[in-house]
């Protein structure tokens, strides 16, 4: 059964994409101007999961050190990752480009997720549960827990 909500965020590059995951699991992507889907994405047992928190990073297509400010520099930019964090405690990642799927676990039930948010270079993912005190550190490159922050 599928969550009672929705969650949403905004393109954290531009501002121009809108992140929506309704309450059936399908995580669309909306084009605020045209008004218009561009992409959409299902996970295979998408009615079986409960997502509480939502967040995207999207890396600037801008070398290190150079900031452009061209929108269309922007626009193409890699669409980067929207992170789902569950009811369960897991965390479930989306590859926008690949359209691929992936899961950040340790092996051990936690809290219900209740707010995330990456690092500005998107290298860690930040959790948190209003149930508990912890805020937990995740490697996006190795899928771990690095850290409790207490």
């Amino acid at each position: 059964m599928a969550g009672t909500g929705c969650l949403i965020c905004f393109d954290p590059l531009q501002g121009q994409l809108l992140a929506i995951l309704s309450a059936d699991n399908r995580l669309r992507l909306w084009d605020v101007v045209s008004g218009t889907v561009r992409q959409q994405y299902v996970e295979a047992q998408h009615l079986s999961k409960h997502f509480s928190a939502i967040a995207w990073h999207r890396p600037s297509s801008a070398s290190a050190g150079k900031r452009r400010r061209s929108s269309s520099t922007d626009s193409a930019a890699p669409l980067g990752v929207i992170a789902l964090g569950s009811e369960a405690g897991g965390v479930s990642i989306w590859d926008l480009q690949l359209g691929v799927q992936t899961t950040l676990t340790d092996g051990n039930a936690r809290s219900p997720i209740s707010c995330m948010a990456f690092s500005s270079d998107g290298s860690k993912l930040y959790t948190a549960s209003s149930t508990d005190k912890d805020v937990v550190e995740w490697s996006m490159e190795s899928s771990k827990i690095l850290r409790k922050l207490k």
